[in-house]
């Protein structure tokens, strides 16, 4: 492959790790603090995906709307296994993002290698149609977003999570003394996730105060929950027309909701339910339709994410796999 055709093909994991470089160094390079949070949010939950993905995925059949889920789940799995290394040490948090930084670039030289020696590398296929209907996908989010839109930054119990953040941003130490700080008693949904990880380096990259982070969290949620949905009606039923009339029909049950607002996202029953679960029953899908077992690793990567980020989802994932046995 030509030089040129290289970095074309690259060219979002040379944005993006740009960007991580560029915030590290120096983040009040660019001045205004909400694009900074927004870039941080995309780099943190695609970047490490889209690696691996490239890296270990590529020879699977799924098409660009499956990918984009799976660079998210693929991402959350980087700072499990990665996040309970430095737990494990009681990492700086500053050392940590560091060796993400020399673990991506390294990985990425391989990638950019690896074409190089490769006269036919696996290409990731986006058709105009594929890019018509993303936009519309965005559109709907964006659309959902703004009609369930609640004025505030936090409510039910979302101090306590942020607690969490705020004590590995502030601290700088993965596993800090006093993890929990909870007025409400200790709940083994409150212990600490990759998520809260993955939400202080967002916090430390952008360099703004958590309460902006999580601010802004819910955009870039309601970037991929669309995503999410449609690939999954889509994956079940084939059409991409069943899949638009499932796809609101799915939409239609979160309005149907009252309570259901778009504020709320980042918690991590939510996020876990409208994210992590959806992208698990695409998996599980995908493997039931043919039975390959290159999606195995898939299935149990997906497990074990959800199982991590928060005990509500382990519901999901076990009552499918009873019905199964028993059926």
């Amino acid at each position: 492959m030509s030089i040129s055709s290289i970095i074309y093909r690259n060219i979002g994991i040379i944005a993006m790790l740009g960007g991580y470089a560029l915030l590290l160094s120096n983040p009040y390079a660019i001045d205004s603090p909400h694009a900074r949070v927004i870039i941080s949010e995309f780099i943190v939950f695609i970047l490490p995906g889209y690696i691996l993905y490239r890296l270990a995925f590529n020879k699977l059949t799924y098409d660009f709307y499956e990918r984009m889920t799976l660079y998210f789940l693929l991402s959350c799995l980087v700072f499990t296994v990665t996040g309970s290394c430095a737990y494990f040490f009681k990492a700086p948090l500053s050392l940590y993002m560091n060796f993400l930084l020399f673990l991506f670039t390294i990985l990425s030289l391989f990638l950019l290698y690896r074409d190089t020696i490769r006269n036919n590398p696996a290409e990731e296929t986006i058709s105009a149609s594929d890019i018509f209907n993303l936009c519309l996908l965005i559109v709907t989010g964006i659309f959902v977003y703004l009609f369930t839109y609640k004025g505030g930054v936090v409510e039910y119990d979302g101090i306590d999570h942020l607690a969490n953040v705020v004590k590995i941003a502030d601290s700088g130490i993965i596993r800090p003394e006093n993890p929990f700080f909870r007025e409400s008693g200790l709940q083994i949904a409150y212990l600490y996730s990759p998520y809260y990880l993955m939400l202080a380096v967002i916090t430390n990259l952008s360099s703004t105060p958590v309460f902006v982070m999580w601010h802004h969290l819910p955009k870039i949620i309601m970037f991929f929950l669309p995503i999410c949905y449609y690939s999954l009606a889509k994956t079940a039923f084939g059409d991409k027309k069943i899949a638009y009339f499932a796809f609101i029909f799915i939409v239609g049950l979160i309005f149907a909701d009252y309570y259901w607002h778009s504020i709320s996202l980042p918690y991590p029953r939510k996020f876990c339910r409208e994210i992590l679960i959806p992208i698990f029953y695409i998996v599980l899908i995908k493997y039931f339709q043919g039975f390959n077992r290159d999606d195995i690793p898939l299935l149990v990567i997906a497990t074990v994410v959800i199982i991590m980020f928060h005990p509500f989802g382990t519901l999901f994932v076990f009552f499918p796999c009873l019905l199964y046995l028993i059926v």
